[in-house]
């Protein structure tokens, strides 16, 4: 972070007193760097704590969390020495929060709350105990019971206490939490209702990107196209006009959970674009936020087919919690059942009253089950899908639920009560409203039909299946089912499209030689252009013929000239 020459020599002439005030001025005006150099120059003269704690909170803005963390820490104990117990708390909160979500350390977030427990407890009733029962970003809580609990506690206190940030953030969070278990009508009513509080200007903007994070996480787990885009822009909006360049961690979590959003709709390439800027440059040094959107690039790779690129991101994070859906998805993709189990077993202990989530995981519990042969461990994790599904108001879930059923009676060979099931959740969404889902109901449904003795119609559904996979680009899933298809007697995939799905497998590196056999170039002419040796150029260029299954580089030149 930044200051000018002008500002610096202005502050300097200035009391440590004055110099807090007018930091306090210029942040409130959107002042950051005026606000930095006053309250720095404030502490140069004296360790002020009211300058520490408001210096802190503009690093933290700034995505510097080592730099915030130090600061609240003097910060502390300047509040402690001067007895201050009620503030000393709230930055306790803060560093509580500061260390679980943006170090990933939660042996000493928890260390930090229980002071500031103790710090309040000491001071009776206050409204800083309110946000202890919030200190953690509400998309980051794991047991929606707990949240909605805390939620109301919070409210109380911020409506006797006359907290705005607080109150806006303790609906969001509420709000948040019915949404996990499945309340959607109830989570958006209070969502909305927090964010009219930020547009009204009520709202810090500290809190106000939490309130963001909550919605945006809220549009992320119930699909909500509508609200997601709309609230996406708002919240561009705001950082564009509010806070300029500050707070990376709402442009990181915005673009992610949008991104989410688009890829579950079947808009995939709007969706990598989203993803992609969350990993770029504007990304967050937010521990679980970067896992977050590892997370959901790793499960766009694998809808695409993509599953060693999926395995290479979700490497670094392993240990990260924010991955464990994906993690599963990978060991099932491998046929590393019992590893997929244990993740996912993990996951869902930690998961409380979360039917949203929970519900996922669940869903591809049966199918790792099935895998590995287990029917009875199926049903069982089907026993707890039915019941997320008949709490919630989530059609998704209900579609798993079937999904989940009907495979299960496929794996019992009672083919005509899988027909009937999967047909119920081929009714249940639309195929614009989960493709990728919809997709494989339709297919796990023609698998169904064939066993039943009903060919045609169960080419029908597979050609429905197919037909989704190619639109959205799940290369993998589309092979499987002109497999299926093909060994019915019917046309699979057309050659055209079997060639489009394999250019577009080609890696970076074959995709650019491919380009260049289509200008003509030779070997020694296409090393020279990539900077690699001959040698390279030659085995790229016979993967590349290969692969697309060509005789001669005249003819993979050919394609490549048609498709340009």
């Amino acid at each position: 972070m930044t200051t000018n020459g002008h500002i610096i020599g202005r502050v300097r002439a200035m009391s440590a007193t004055d110099l807090v005030a007018a930091g306090r001025e210029a942040l409130n005006a959107g002042d950051f760097a005026g606000a930095v150099a006053s309250f720095q120059a404030a502490i140069d003269l004296e360790p002020i704590p009211e300058a520490l704690d408001s210096l802190g909170y503009l690093y933290y803005a700034d995505d510097d969390f080592e730099t915030s963390r130090r600061l609240w820490e003097q910060a502390y104990r300047a509040y402690k020495d001067k007895d201050d117990l009620s503030a000393a708390a709230r930055i306790a909160i803060l560093l509580g929060s500061l260390y679980y979500d943006g170090f990933a350390n939660e042996a000493a977030s928890q260390g930090w709350l229980s002071r500031a427990n103790r710090l309040i407890d000491r001071v009776g009733r206050c409204v800083e105990r309110g946000h202890l029962a919030l200190a953690l970003v509400g998309c980051n809580v794991r047991d929606a019971n707990a949240l909605e609990q805390s939620a109301a506690v919070a409210l109380e206190l911020a409506l006797e206490f006359g907290d705005s940030d607080l109150e806006a953030k303790a609906l969001a969070d509420g709000g948040l939490a019915l949404i996990n278990q499945g309340r959607i009508s109830q989570g958006f009513a209070r969502l909305d209702e927090s964010m009219a509080a930020v547009s009204a200007g009520e709202v810090s903007p500290i809190f106000a990107g939490k309130i963001y994070c909550a919605m945006l996480t809220a549009c992320e787990r119930t699909g909500d196209v509508r609200r997601a885009e709309q609230w996406t822009k708002s919240c561009q909006q705001y950082l564009n006009t509010t806070v300029p360049g500050k707070l990376p961690i709402l442009h990181s979590h915005c673009r992610t959970a949008y991104g989410v959003v688009l890829c579950d709709t079947g808009h995939w390439n709007e969706a990598e674009s989203e993803i992609m800027i969350a990993l770029g440059p504007e990304s967050t040094n937010y521990v679980t936020k970067q896992a977050d959107s590892v997370a959901a690039l790793a499960g766009l790779r694998m809808m695409q087919g993509r599953i060693e690129e999926a395995a290479d991101l979700l490497a670094p994070y392993a240990d990260c919690w924010e991955v464990c859906e994906q993690m599963a998805r990978l060991h099932l993709l491998r046929k590393e059942y019992d590893l997929a189990v244990a993740v996912i077993v993990r996951a869902l202990h930690d998961l409380v009253g979360d039917r949203l989530r929970s519900g996922r995981l669940l869903s591809v519990l049966i199918e790792v089950e099935l895998g590995r042969g287990n029917v009875e461990g199926a049903e069982r994790a089907l026993e707890r899908l039915i019941a997320a599904a008949e709490a919630s108001e989530s059609s998704v879930l209900d579609a798993a639920a079937k999904l989940g059923e009907g495979r299960i009676a496929k794996q019992r060979s009672q083919w005509d009560e899988a027909v009937r099931v999967l047909t119920d959740a081929a009714a249940v969404l639309s195929n614009e409203e989960r493709p990728n889902l919809a997709g494989r109901i339709r297919f796990e449904l023609a698998g169904a039909l064939v066993e039943t003795g009903d060919t045609p119609t169960a080419i029908n559904e597979a050609r429905s299946a197919l037909a989704i996979f190619e639109r959205l680009g799940a290369e993998r899933d589309a092979d499987e089912v002109a497999a299926f298809l093909r060994s019915l007697g019917a046309p699979g995939r057309s050659r055209a499209r079997e060639r489009d799905a394999t250019i577009t497998s080609l890696t970076t590196r074959e995709q650019e030689v491919f380009n260049l056999l289509g200008e003509g170039l030779t070997n020694a002419e296409i090393a020279e252009r990539l900077f690699i040796t001959p040698k390279t150029a030659e085995h790229h260029v016979g993967r590349v013929l290969s692969k697309l299954g060509v005789r001669s580089r005249t003819e993979a030149a050919a394609l490549a000239v048609s498709r340009s």
